[in-house]
């Protein structure tokens, strides 16, 4: 699951759906990006992270952070 992607869409007051049409996409479609089942294309990346006003890399990271 890209956690990060889910926690910065939350954190600016995103349903998944309100999310999807924000950036146009499908919700089913941005639902599979978010529990990291697909791929965005460069383009839906882009558009994914001007909405949320994120520009790093990490943001499709799919590992989650090691428990000590």
């Amino acid at each position: 699951m890209r956690v990060k992607l889910q926690q910065l869409r939350e954190a600016q007051g995103f349903t998944q759906q309100t999310f999807s049409e924000a950036i146009n996409a499908s919700r089913s479609h941005y639902s599979q990006i978010e529990t990291g089942g697909k791929q965005p294309s460069l383009r839906l990346a882009l558009r994914i992270k001007r909405v949320l006003n994120y520009y790093s890399d990490d943001i499709f990271d799919n590992t989650l952070p090691m428990k000590k």
